[in-house]
């Protein structure tokens, strides 16, 4: 109902408001009339009581059978039949393909496997080389030794860890390799690594509490123990 409704027409909407006829709009503005109306507000309750007593005279009680024949009659209706959307079947592989299937499968689980191991790998190797770069350059202790037949050995100190390079020294004999030791204070040397007399440098996680570092020639793959004499010891 509009801001130009009339007095007349507001009236004439009673009815409807009291049936819950009107649309939201509508109902609003007979509510703000309503407010304002002597005479709607006393012919609202009395069309309220008319309409119930209307409701009440043209109810009617259905018969006890109703029920039944309704069920029995949905019995005997036809459903529709469910709407069922095409699925194509699964196309079976031919039996020479299957293997081929099978192959390609685990060549692509094989190359993620080695995919994610690579990655750990460059992952702390570059943790590793972050950490050697950080220790040459801020060591706590410092110190270079000549080797014998030529290079030298240095060896950086910083945090409890610590950096063994070679320079210049000869490559191991053919089957041997450089092995790094952590000599403690007390007890036997422990292995700490391979080293690669051309690498930037071996790196040694702990040496709090140790007395020096020492390299010696081992035969491929490292030994448990030293079996040589140390071609260099650098004291920690």
């Amino acid at each position: 109902m509009s801001e130009q409704t009339t007095q007349e027409d507001a009236h004439a909407l009673v009815g409807a408001y009291v049936l819950d006829a009107l649309d939201p709009g509508e109902r609003e503005a007979f509510e703000r009339h309503l407010a304002a109306c002597p005479d709607c507000q006393a012919e609202v309750p009395g069309m309220r009581a008319a309409a119930a007593r209307v409701a009440a005279t043209a109810y009617v009680r259905p018969p006890a059978h109703l029920k039944s024949a309704v069920l029995a009659q949905v019995a005997r209706t036809r459903q529709l039949p469910p709407v069922v959307t095409a699925v194509s079947a699964p196309v079976a592989l031919a039996w020479w393909r299957r293997p081929l299937a099978l192959a390609a499968a685990v060549v692509v689980l094989a190359a993620a496997a080695l995919s994610a191991v690579l990655g750990v790998q460059l992952h702390e190797s570059r943790q590793r080389e972050a950490q050697i770069a950080a220790i040459i350059a801020h060591p706590e202790v410092s110190r270079e030794v000549a080797l014998r037949g030529g290079g030298s050995a240095t060896l950086d100190v910083a945090g409890g860890r610590a950096v063994v390079r070679m320079r210049g020294a000869a490559a191991p004999p053919s089957g041997r390799v450089y092995e790094l030791w952590v000599v403690p204070s007390a007890g036997s040397p422990r292995p700490a690594g391979l080293m690669d007399s051309g690498s930037g440098g071996a790196l040694v996680k702990q040496v709090t509490g140790a007395k020096a570092l020492a390299v010696t020639v081992e035969p491929a793959g490292g030994s448990e123990r030293p079996t040589l004499p140390p071609v260099v010891v650098l004291t920690v």
